[in-house]
């Protein structure tokens, strides 16, 4: 499975909405989103199917830099947090 990466606006606030699995080769994609985004955007998980370390590392970095994660599953979310 890939990952398709949507950008939009949603009441003059980016939004990135991650679709897919985000593993280490999809992490440049998301990065060069994020920075396009202009500030930190809302980041939704809702339609994430899964994440490798380097993905849920790279999730924890745009956290650090202000983004909001939104609409994570309970497992997904646990690895985000637990991922080191």
């Amino acid at each position: 499975m890939t990952l398709r990466i949507v950008e939009e606006s949603a009441a003059s606030e980016p939004v990135i909405a991650l679709h897919g699995w985000l593993s280490a080769a999809e992490v440049v994609e998301l990065e060069r989103a994020a920075a396009a985004a202009g500030r930190p955007p809302r980041i939704e998980l809702g339609q994430l199917a899964g994440i490798d370390a380097e993905g849920a590392r790279a999730l924890r970095r745009q956290r650090e830099r202000g983004a909001l994660l939104t609409g994570a599953t309970p497992y997904i979310a646990l690895l985000i947090e637990r991922t080191a």
